[in-house]
């Protein structure tokens, strides 16, 4: 029946070429962009962007979108030493002195690392 095959090559995606699909899906599927659903979009699906290369490659597309003649932005390791935060796990903070109700204040500091963003989550020890 079939003298000739057909045969198909299926060249499978890089990972930055999913991601990307998946991007430019979800904003067109959305007709309204706020601040928080765009991050949204990009954080969800950069986040299964692990190598340095699909990174750069990322960076590359979202400078350059169009493909234009645009020179490729340069990219640097940071140093372990910069990635460290000395930070004290409680403080005290003293309130206006001029007020007859005031109090010293103590503060715990929880740090969290993610990549190089340090968040610092501030609360108010439990006194007695």
């Amino acid at each position: 029946m079939f003298e000739k095959l057909l045969y198909i090559r299926v060249k499978r995606m890089s990972t930055f070429e999913i991601v990307k699909k998946r991007i430019e899906r979800d904003m067109k599927a959305q007709k309204v962009h706020t601040q928080s659903s765009w991050a949204r979009i990009l954080t969800e699906h950069t986040s299964r962007l692990h190598s340095e290369e699909e990174q750069k490659k990322f960076w590359n597309w979202i400078c350059n979108p169009y493909e234009d003649e645009i020179p490729a932005p340069n990219y640097e390791n940071i140093p372990a030493a910069i990635n460290q935060v000395s930070v004290p796990k409680t403080v005290i903070v003293s309130s206006n002195q001029d007020d007859e109700k005031t109090q010293d204040v103590q503060l715990n500091q929880e740090i969290h690392r993610n990549g190089l963003t340090c968040y610092i989550k501030v609360t108010p020890q439990n006194t007695v």
